[in-house]
C-alpha cells in the first residue's frame, strides 16, 4: 500500500553556472577564432579518422563536411604547394616531426587563399597516436605583405634611379648614421656607399657642424617638419659646390636628404644674368633703333634709339604692325610699301633675312619723311621650323639718302655737260688704285665704258713714248705734292690706244681732292678733253 513519497532535492545552481560560462567561453573562443580566421584539425591515424573545425571548414568553404582522408584534404592545396604539403604530412606521421608552413588552397568554391598550416604530433611509446594543428587563413595578412615588399620595391627603384642624390641616415641618440644611399649621391659627392656606410654625419662631411647643417638636420627627425636650401654652398678637402637639398623624415627615426648638384647651373645662371643684362645695356644705348614682332607681325618690345628715329614712345609702337597705316612707308621711288611686304613680313613669311632695304617712315613730330637702312632677322624656337618672332635693326640715313639723291642729280647734270662739252671726268682713288669715270672719258679713249678699272690698267693702253712723263706727273699727284709753284692742278697730254688700235691724244687736268694724314693723295680728281692742239 501506498504510505507516502520522499523527495530529494541537490542543488545544481553552481553546475549550471559552470556550464554557462563554459558555452560563454566555447561561444567568445569561436567567436574569436572566426575573427582571427583561425580553425584546427586533428587525425588519428590509428582510426584513420580526420577533424577539421568550424572555421577550418569555413576557411575551405566545404560547408561543414570534412573529408574522409588525408588525402582528399591535401588535394586543396594548389598543384606547385601539394608535395611540400605531403612530404611534410607524411614526415609528421612517419618520425614525428612537426611542421609550420605557408602555402596557397584553392576553396570549395574556387577562391584563392593563402594559408599558415601547423602540425604537432603526439606520441605514446615512441608512436604517433595523433596529429593535431592549427590551420589559419592569412589570406588578407599576406595581401598586405605584398603591397608592402611592392612598396618597398618600388621605393628602392626610385631611390636607384631618380636623378637626385639619396643619402638615409638614422638618428641613434644624437647621431645620424648613414645607412643607405643611391648611385647617382656617389657620382655627385665622389664618395663611394662602402666608404662612409655606418658613418656619423659629421664625419662624413666634416664642415656640417660648423655651418650648423648637423643640427638642422637632427630637428628634421625629431621635429618631423621638412627643410629646404635652394642654394647650399659647401666646401670641404673633398667636396666644393653648390647644391639644392630637400630634407625630409622617415619612419623609424629616419632621414632622407635628397639633393642635386647646381653649381654648374648657377654658374650658368650668373653668366646668363650677366649677359643679359650687358644684352639690355647694348639694347638700350646703341644708335641703331630695334624693334621685336611676333609671329603675327605685332611689335612687342623697341629700344630708346627706334623711339628716337620713329618719334613714337615704345608704349606708342607696342601692339602696332607693319600693316598699320599710319607708318606712311614709301619705296625709293616714293610709292607706297605695302605692310605685309616690309621686311620684318617678308622675313617671317620665308624664314630668312632681309638686309639693306632702304624704306621712307613717317615721323609724326617732325612732320617728314625719314629715310631708314633696314635689316629683319627671324627667330626661331629649339626644333621650330617657323619663326616665332623678328627683330628688326634699322639706322636713320636721311642726310646720306638725300645727299645721295643730290649727287645722282648733280652727276647726271655734269654728264650732260660734258657729253655736250665733248669732255670727260676721272676720280683716282689711289690707296685701293681703283678708278671711276664718265662714259664720255671712255668715249674719248676708243674704250667701252666700264663702272671701275685700276691706273695700271689705264697705263697699259698709253703710247711708250708717252708714258714716262705721264707716270711722273700721276706720281708727283700721289705723293700729295704740286706741279710746280704756281699751279695746284697738273696738266696731261698723252695718247691712249683705242679699241680698233688707233691712237687718240688726249689732254688732262688733275687735281688732288683729298689727302690722307701724312699728306699723301687719297683722291685724285681729273678732267679729260681731245687734245685739239696737238697731232
Amino acid at each position: 500500500t501506498y504510505t507516502g513519497t520522499v523527495m530529494t532535492f541537490v542543488d545544481i545552481t553552481r553546475t549550471k553556472e559552470a556550464q554557462q560560462a563554459l558555452e560563454d567561453s566555447e561561444r567568445k573562443l569561436r567567436r574569436t577564432a572566426h575573427l582571427a580566421k583561425v580553425g584546427s584539425w586533428s587525425f588519428d591515424p590509428g582510426a584513420n579518422v580526420l577533424n577539421w573545425s568550424d572555421e577550418t571548414s569555413y576557411i575551405h568553404e566545404s560547408e561543414g563536411i570534412i573529408p574522409d582522408s588525408p588525402e582528399k584534404a591535401l588535394a586543396y592545396y594548389l598543384e606547385e604547394d601539394r608535395a611540400i604539403i605531403k612530404d611534410a604530412f607524411q614526415a609528421a606521421l612517419d618520425k614525428g616531426q612537426g611542421y609550420d608552413l605557408v602555402l596557397r588552397i584553392r576553396s570549395t568554391l574556387g577562391e584563392l587563399r593563402w594559408v599558415r598550416t601547423t602540425c604537432h604530433p603526439v606520441m605514446e611509446g615512441g608512436k604517433v597516436v595523433l596529429l593535431e594543428g592549427v590551420f589559419q587563413d592569412i589570406s588578407a595578412i599576406r595581401k598586405v605583405q605584398d603591397r608592402l615588399s611592392k612598396s618597398e620595391q618600388t621605393t628602392a627603384d626610385i631611390i636607384r634611379h631618380i636623378p637626385a642624390g639619396l643619402f638615409l641616415y638614422q638618428l641613434e641618440g644624437k647621431d645620424l648614421v648613414l645607412i643607405d644611399g643611391n648611385h647617382e649621391a656617389e657620382n655627385m659627392t665622389g664618395v663611394k656607399l662602402k666608404t662612409i656606410m655606418g658613418k656619423r654625419f659629421q664625419e662624413i662631411w666634416p664642415k656640417a657642424d660648423e655651418t650648423g647643417l648637423t643640427d638642422i638636420f637632427r630637428r628634421v627627425v625629431t621635429e618631423g617638419e621638412n627643410v629646404e636650401f635652394e642654394n647650399l654652398e659647401y666646401e670641404d678637402e673633398s667636396l666644393k659646390g653648390i647644391f639644392r637639398v630637400i630634407a625630409f623624415p622617415l619612419t623609424g627615426q629616419r632621414l632622407a636628404v635628397s639633393f642635386e648638384n647646381i653649381t654648374q647651373i648657377t654658374h650658368m645662371e650668373k653668366e646668363f644674368t650677366a649677359a643679359r643684362a650687358q644684352y639690355r645695356h647694348l639694347f638700350e644705348n646703341m644708335a641703331q633703333g630695334v624693334v621685336y614682332q611676333d609671329a603675327s607681325g605685332t611689335i612687342i618690345d623697341a629700344n630708346p634709339a627706334a623711339e628716337g628715329i620713329l618719334g613714337l614712345s615704345r608704349e606708342a609702337m607696342e601692339g602696332r604692325t607693319s600693316v598699320d597705316p599710319r607708318w606712311k612707308a614709301m619705296q625709293e621711288d616714293g610709292s607706297n610699301y605695302p605692310g605685309e611686304e616690309h621686311p620684318a613680313m617678308q622675313a617671317l613669311k620665308t624664314g630668312k633675312p632681309v638686309n639693306k632695304v632702304v624704306m621712307g617712315v613717317y615721323h609724326p613730330g617732325k612732320e617728314e619723311t625719314r629715310w631708314i637702312l633696314v635689316n629683319a632677322t627671324p627667330e626661331f624656337q629649339e626644333g621650330g621650323a617657323v619663326p616665332y618672332r623678328v627683330f628688326t635693326t634699322f639706322e636713320d640715313i636721311t642726310d646720306l639718302y638725300l645727299l645721295n639723291k643730290e649727287l645722282i642729280q648733280h652727276n647726271r647734270r655734269l654728264d650732260f655737260t660734258t657729253v655736250h662739252a665733248r669732255s670727260g671726268w676721272w676720280e683716282w682713288h689711289v690707296e685701293i688704285d681703283a678708278i671711276y669715270s664718265s662714259p664720255m672719258r671712255w668715249e674719248l679713249a676708243g674704250l667701252s665704258p666700264k663702272d671701275q678699272a685700276t691706273m695700271e690698267e689705264w697705263l697699259a693702253r698709253l703710247h711708250p713714248d708717252d708714258k714716262e712723263e705721264t707716270l711722273k706727273t700721276l706720281n708727283t699727284l700721289a705723293n700729295g705734292l704740286d706741279c710746280d709753284e704756281k699751279e695746284t692742278v697738273c696738266k696731261l697730254s698723252y695718247r691712249i690706244q683705242g679699241e680698233n688700235g688707233d691712237y687718240t691724244r688726249l689732254a688732262d687736268l688733275a687735281q688732288v681732292r683729298e689727302r690722307a694724314q701724312d699728306g699723301r693723295a687719297r683722291i685724285i680728281l681729273g678732267m679729260v678733253r681731245q687734245d685739239m692742239n696737238l697731232d
